[in-house]
């Protein structure tokens, strides 16, 4: 009876929903067409004080509806890595908003847009990891890129949240956008991670 319930109250909500004003979030990565958007470098001061840069990739978030998406937040979690590697725990991590403080969620207007830093490597930074599951390395591995989570975007050293770091090789990944009043919308994209922090590429998959 719950079931049937159930179903019968999603029904009613897709038909209602053609009538109804609601958000409706796309994903847009375009690295190769605004490179400066999607793939900016910024400067930052490193745990020595001096500046260091870090090579971020940024996926915009649009509001194709006509209602503000309230409460926006996101979320980045390991769909498949390399065999054997053990890097980047499997769990959802909360992404940062470029223009957010830590982790505070944003409403976006219609026909707006919010940038999501969602992952980034630093200049002259990897931390070694003893253990030798890497392939492309001949001895331990070492994280080399980190997800921008508001622990490790907001740090000079990220090496506290190893379970947010990658590893040199290739990462599927999903991207979910979570609305207060409105569908979520998930992407999925290849990160790949490579011994030059500013080689750090993405690609998207769906």
């Amino acid at each position: 009876m719950a079931t049937a319930f159930g179903t019968i109250a999603y029904a009613s909500f897709l038909f209602w929903e053609k009538f109804i004003e609601v958000p409706e979030i796309e994903i847009l990565y375009e690295p190769d067409k605004i490179p400066d958007l999607h793939r900016p470098q910024y400067d930052i001061f490193d745990e020595r004080g001096k500046f260091a840069r870090r090579q971020y990739c940024i996926v915009v978030i649009r509001n194709k509806g006509e209602k503000v998406a309230k409460n926006c937040r996101a979320s980045i979690r390991r769909v498949k890595s390399e065999e054997g590697c053990f890097a980047f725990s499997k769990e959802p991590k909360p992404l940062q908003w470029q223009h957010a403080q830590f982790d505070q969620p944003r409403d976006i207007a219609p026909s707006g847009m919010e940038t999501l830093l969602f992952a980034f490597a630093q200049e002259n930074y990897a931390v070694e990891i003893l253990a030798p599951w890497c392939k492309y390395e001949k001895e331990n591995a070492h994280i080399r890129a980190w997800a921008a989570t508001p622990r490790t975007n907001s740090e000079i050293q990220p090496r506290w949240h190893l379970q947010d770091g990658f590893c040199q090789g290739n990462f599927e990944v999903e991207l979910t956008v979570y609305v207060e009043n409105g569908k979520p919308v998930s992407a999925k994209f290849e990160l790949r991670i490579s011994e030059r922090w500013s080689n750090l590429q993405m690609k998207r998959l769906n």
